[in-house]
């Protein structure tokens, strides 16, 4: 599920970019792209791959963390609207009578 699997994305991509690992954010931000658009969150898929880009090519870090707070900023937004369709999409199941 989204929001079991990319919780964690910020962090890790935070951590990645601040120990200097362009490939292992690369790596986040490619599982991240695919998962995103497995589900229609085309935005955040498309910012994932923008920033992927400017890592791969080594692109100044003003444009590097820019794109990581827009990135940032689109993960959290579909963070927070799947768990409020989950929440209001998924009543309780009752439980069988007798």
């Amino acid at each position: 599920m989204f929001l079991d699997n990319q919780k964690d994305t910020a962090q890790s991509l935070l951590e990645a970019l601040t120990a200097g690992d362009h490939k292992l954010a690369q790596q986040v931000l490619h599982g991240a792209r695919g998962v995103a658009g497995n589900i229609g969150a085309l935005a955040l898929a498309d910012s994932a791959q923008h920033l992927e880009t400017l890592l791969r090519e080594g692109s100044p870090a003003a444009l590097i963390t820019a794109a990581t707070d827009d990135f940032d900023t689109l993960l959290m937004a579909q963070l927070s609207a799947m768990r409020v369709a989950l929440a209001v999409e998924s009543p309780p199941i009752a439980a069988p009578m007798g």
